[in-house]
């Protein structure tokens, strides 16, 4: 799968988030529910969850691994607080 984290998370990174979004090759796969779910339940774990927290997700197109994104997005805003 197609799912990459192209920077370190942290605060004011806008030239490394540009930089590794330039560097990305579109094409194959596009799983959408498996990169909010790395994102929430890997990428952020790092973090407490008092500090509040925002995915944006960067597609080449639609979910083509079979998942709802909008559906994982409503249950995760539902479970967590803090993204």
């Amino acid at each position: 799968m197609n799912s990459d984290l192209v920077t370190p998370i942290k605060k004011a990174n806008a030239q490394e988030l540009i930089k590794g979004m330039n560097s990305v090759e579109i094409g194959g796969a596009t799983p959408m529910v498996y990169a909010l779910e790395r994102a929430a339940y890997e990428d952020f774990n790092i973090f407490s969850r008092a500090i509040k927290k925002k995915i944006i997700l960067i597609t080449d197109g639609e979910d083509t691994c079979g998942g709802d994104a909008c559906s994982f997005a409503k249950t995760l805003m539902s479970q967590r607080s803090d993204i």
